[in-house]
């Protein structure tokens, strides 16, 4: 969690907010994606330097993360779908530059930072209304191709949620440390519970073995005592040959 937090902070320099703002957006990114703090501290830096440069919001790179993971795309393909997602619209080809313009879709940074990434997809989810063929125009690059046929397509809604679970975030750091912290006591509970019965079971099993040690010993005492020296002896003497002459 700390890498991907530096990692935020770094990128943005300030203007995602501070560390325990970023960190709850993290917390439910992990939460509502299909990814997790490792993957996030190792992969996000690779879209986020340039998601900050060209003006896109920390919640909407970041819902788009959990969007995309949510449909499957795992992620590092997500972080890579989203940066040349964000590089088309920034500064699309000949071909989608006529076609955006023909949708009358803004492009640009300063599209970007007027818009939002989410305000740019669901324009282009309404005017395409989710057209593969429209879609692939404006994205001809099938990595950024990738990205807009969820965000665009049947993501849209998702998409539109996820940004604004960042927006709420507020306390979510808290809320998953008490959760694990609930986890960690209810199995040292139980860890407990199962070491008392344990120790429960193995002093019986002692008890037991030392009651029968007991009269083991009782018997080898009571075997090698007078009364049952003089008896062999008795017995050996009866044994003898003389006896039944």
């Amino acid at each position: 969690a700390a890498n991907a937090l530096i990692t935020v902070l770094n990128a943005y320099q300030g203007k995602a907010g501070n560390a325990a703002q970023i960190s709850d957006k993290l917390f439910q990114t992990v939460f509502r994606g299909r990814t997790t703090f490792p993957e996030l501290a190792s992969q996000l830096g690779d879209v986020a330097t340039n998601a900050a440069v060209f003006g896109v919001k920390i919640e909407d790179l970041l819902g788009a993360v959990a969007t995309l993971t949510k449909f499957g795309i795992s992620t590092p393909e997500a972080m890579t779908a989203i940066n040349q997602a964000i590089l088309k619209i920034v500064k699309p080809g000949d071909e989608a530059a006529a076609a955006f313009k023909a949708l009358n879709i803004e492009t640009g940074a300063a599209a970007i930072e007027s818009k939002g990434l989410l305000g740019i997809f669901t324009e282009i989810a309404e005017k395409t209304r989710g057209s593969k063929e429209a879609l692939t125009t404006l994205f001809p690059e099938m990595r950024s191709l990738k990205a807009a046929a969820i965000l665009a397509g049947p993501g849209i809604q998702s998409f539109t949620d996820d940004v604004g679970a960042m927006g709420t975030a507020a306390g979510s750091t808290e809320s998953a440390f008490q959760k694990i912290s609930k986890t960690f006591n209810f199995a040292v509970g139980v860890l407990k519970n199962k070491l008392r019965v344990e120790v429960a079971a193995l002093g019986e099993r002692l008890r037991q073995g030392f009651h029968w040690r007991r009269i083991a010993f009782h018997c080898r005492a009571a075997f090698h005592s007078n009364a049952v020296n003089t008896h062999l002896g008795d017995y050996h003497e009866y044994r003898k040959p003389s006896h039944f002459l």
